[in-house]
């Protein structure tokens, strides 16, 4: 299994067709009046790219009470810019019995974690691990900070940078 690609966004989710809707992904910074600062809406997305061997059994995998399918564990974990205070936390479970295989694609499952209001306490650089069965996968960070030129009129709001990098 590998990480295909992950991003920030204001919002995601799976629709019809097994189709990928993310608003105002793929952003690095996000700039807030003063701190602690509350970003109301934030997501993370993932697709995850499976090998045939991803799908042997394992007996250390827990499993699910009502099939006996193996489950998987996405972990996602979002640290404050000291790298040890701990802002979010959370788990996905994976049951790989339910991704559909086709012959000569690559299996796949997209993952959207649409997270409670997050609170950021102190500026900085917030990091995001995400793990598989235990096992690193990769890191997202984004920058929170206050804007270089403060707008009186928008004092209240969290605001989300795109652009280049």
């Amino acid at each position: 299994m590998k990480l295909a690609y992950a991003m920030l966004a204001d919002a995601a989710d799976v629709g019809a067709g097994d189709k990928l809707n993310i608003i105002g992904g793929d952003f690095d910074t996000i700039e807030a009046p003063s701190f602690p600062a509350v970003q109301p809406k934030l997501a993370l997305v993932a697709k995850l790219h499976f090998e045939t061997s991803d799908f042997a059994q394992a007996d250390a995998l827990p499993r699910d009470s009502s099939t006996g399918n193996l489950l998987h564990e996405f972990r996602i974990q979002c640290f404050e810019p000291d790298g040890e205070t701990l802002v979010f936390a959370g788990v996905v479970a994976i049951n790989l019995a339910s991704i559909p295989t086709m012959p000569g694609l690559m299996p796949r499952f997209l993952v959207t974690a649409n997270f409670p209001p997050l609170v950021f306490r102190v500026e900085g650089i917030y990091t995001w691990h995400l793990f598989w069965d235990g096992e690193q996968l990769g890191t997202l960070s984004v920058q929170v900070k206050e804007p270089a030129h403060p707008d009186a009129d928008h004092a209240s709001d969290v605001e989300v940078s795109h652009g280049a990098r």
